[in-house]
């Protein structure tokens, strides 16, 4: 009797990389929509977070599949980081955009109060290129 045979061949499994994206997407929508509690109604908040994260969801499953052919030829690791940050830089323009084309950007509202509280607005822009580098392997 072999007990714990099929334990040395098994190999532990881990969670699949759909459930990772999704979760860490929802992660972020959850943190961005309860960020500005108190400035913004959260009804909009919920909305155009959940837009904006859906579009980050789709746009890095795009870049997944950049990467994957690369992986799988056995590209070097230095280009691939090179790539990594190149497309991801360009992902991030078009989900700028589109954040910007949608309205997302919540820009009427934030000038309001900008004219009230003298803030700058953080760079929105460099969040999304880190973004999607992290989250697109």
């Amino acid at each position: 009797m072999t007990i714990g045979s099929t334990s040395r061949t098994a190999r532990p499994t881990l969670p699949s990389f759909w459930l990772l994206h999704a979760a860490g997407w929802l992660a972020y929508g959850l943190a961005m929509t309860v960020s500005r509690v108190g400035m913004f109604p959260l009804r909009y908040m919920v909305v155009s977070k959940g837009m904006l994260m859906v579009m980050g969801l789709l746009i890095s499953l795009g870049l997944r599949y950049v990467y994957r052919p690369l992986i799988r030829r056995g590209t070097p690791l230095l280009v691939l980081l090179v790539v990594a940050v190149v497309a991801s830089y360009v992902a991030s323009l078009v989900w700028t955009a589109a954040r910007v084309r949608l309205g997302l950007s919540g820009s009427a509202l934030w000038n309001r109060r900008q004219s009230r509280c003298k803030e700058k607005r953080p760079g929105d822009f460099h969040r999304a290129v880190s973004l999607c580098v992290n989250w697109s392997g």
